[in-house]
């Protein structure tokens, strides 16, 4: 879906767009042969029988990227709440354990 949203934003908010595509055409010209990728790109659309010009193919990467970018930090922030969890996890199990010690001791000093 949120390669679908980027294409529309290339229609709805056109200057938006364009900063995001150089940015993220930026980006991965630091870790990629980006030429490589586009070209990459339009045959891969050329092998489906589809004809993609590089405008196309660069839209199509910025939508991949973003779409990626999504996923990504939507995984960083489940894995995030999931430790977050554990560690309330814990310090409840902690609490128990210390509640109970607290018991114990009482327990024994009654009778003196």
């Amino acid at each position: 879906m949120s390669h679908e949203i980027t294409h529309s934003i290339k229609t709805t908010a056109r200057e938006q767009y364009d900063e995001l595509s150089r940015f993220v055409l930026r980006e991965m010209d630091k870790q990629h042969n980006l030429e490589a990728l586009i070209e990459a790109k339009i045959k891969d659309y050329a092998s489906e029988g589809v004809k993609l010009d590089r405008e196309g193919a660069i839209d199509e990467l910025v939508a991949e990227a973003c779409e990626q970018m999504l996923a990504d930090a939507k995984r960083e922030s489940e894995a995030y709440w999931e430790e977050v969890s554990g560690k309330m996890k814990e310090l409840v199990e902690s609490h128990a354990v210390l509640k109970r010690l607290i018991s114990n001791d009482r327990d024994a000093f009654k009778g003196l």
